[in-house]
């Protein structure tokens, strides 16, 4: 009798966990992975230089206004005024600028720092949470900006589960502020940020054990709402089977057809990044080039092979178009690359033979792929 309730138990179980699982997840992908058609030959991408003063080591475009903000090799924050190509000098910076900007205002942040610069009304930077670093910049927003300050994590109790406490640094109605919110425990363990978040959530998924098998759960947080020491304001978003994916490397959010997606890259050499777009899954394969996430409002994804230069992988068309073949260079990450916001516009920052660290950018146009 005992034997058959346990058994009688775990049909439940197995029953319970597989719907579960089916109302869950959006979809698996293909079993292979998708190749993409390389259709150069068809595509005209006419290339210009960028006129700056002096070799660049990062940027930062303000399409609205038409400006280019970047950090030369002297260390100079100029702005590169597009519609006459003449630029004027800012202020002096020695680190990274952030990829997170205003566009409407022109502001710009540094990469890990609660410092902002305003180029049009100041010269000086400003600090809006004082001696504190950042781990993430994630929105600059009318004027807000909103930063990940850090996430400490925590094993408490007999079981040693994970427990997590995030504290964000703000900027809002003029005032720097502070956010912080926990999430308890039996949420998971291998907390992984994603890549390109838009305003308000942040988006990160977790490793959590199910019934039957460990279970890549995708939650969103929505930050303005983040209180003072509260519950975080969080939801699931979707789930998939560790199995399916295998070995992470990297997560991307992205907001394609005004619905919430996300891409993972795998360590699979044939099914490098798999993409979770609301019914149109799939694995794609880059031929074991790395995928180079390049921004959240597009299907387009990037990679780079020494000697064979820059490829750009339409995800929706699933074509593919290679660029930069001559440039030598190691390495080149989302830093180097911005796309416009129609997807049109090409901006990538490459180097040269000159040895001072400094690069080019150049402006191509993509109208034809």
């Amino acid at each position: 009798m005992k034997i058959r309730i346990a058994t009688f138990f775990i049909l439940i179980l197995c029953t319970l966990s597989k719907s579960l699982l089916a109302d869950n997840l959006r979809c698996l992908g293909s079993d292979g992975g998708t190749p993409f058609s390389n259709i150069t030959h068809d595509v005209l991408a006419k290339q210009t230089i960028v006129n700056s003063s002096g070799l660049v080591r990062d940027f930062v475009v303000h399409e609205s206004l038409g400006q280019i903000v970047y950090r030369n090799v002297r260390n100079q924050i100029r702005v590169l005024h597009l519609d006459h190509l003449r630029d004027h000098f800012v202020n002096y910076f020695g680190g990274k600028l952030s990829r997170v900007s205003e566009d409407s205002r022109g502001r710009v942040l540094s990469a890990h720092s609660p410092h902002y610069l305003d180029t049009r009304y100041s010269i000086n930077w400003r600090e809006f949470n004082f001696g504190k670093r950042v781990t993430q910049h994630l929105f600059s927003e009318k004027g807000d900006i909103f930063s990940l300050e850090n996430i400490v994590h925590q094993k408490v109790g007999l079981l040693k589960s994970s427990r997590y406490f995030f504290t964000f640094s703000t900027f809002e109605n003029g005032r720097p502020m502070r956010r912080q919110c926990f999430i308890p425990t039996g949420f998971g363990t291998q907390l992984t940020l994603a890549q390109g978040n838009l305003f308000p959530y942040l988006h990160f998924y977790t490793i959590k054990k199910g019934v039957l098998e460990e279970k890549v759960v995708v939650y969103r947080m929505a930050v303005n709402r983040v209180g003072a020491g509260t519950a975080c304001p969080i939801e699931e978003m979707t789930q998939y089977p560790v199995a399916n994916l295998g070995a992470i490397h990297a997560f991307y959010y992205l907001n394609l057809d005004n619905q919430d997606s996300y891409a993972f890259h795998l360590a699979d050499s044939k099914r490098n990044l798999f993409l979770d777009k609301p019914g149109e899954c799939a694995y794609y394969n880059f031929r074991g080039r790395t995928p180079i996430f390049i921004s959240p409002k597009h299907a387009l994804f990037a990679s780079w092979k020494k000697g064979e230069g820059l490829g750009l992988h339409n995800l929706k068309d699933k074509t593919e178009v290679s660029l930069f073949k001559n440039v030598i260079q190691n390495e080149l990450g989302s830093a180097d690359l911005h796309i416009s916001e129609d997807g049109k516009t090409l901006y990538s920052s490459l180097m040269t033979s000159h040895d001072q660290g400094g690069k080019l950018i150049v402006k191509t146009d993509l109208r034809n792929f």
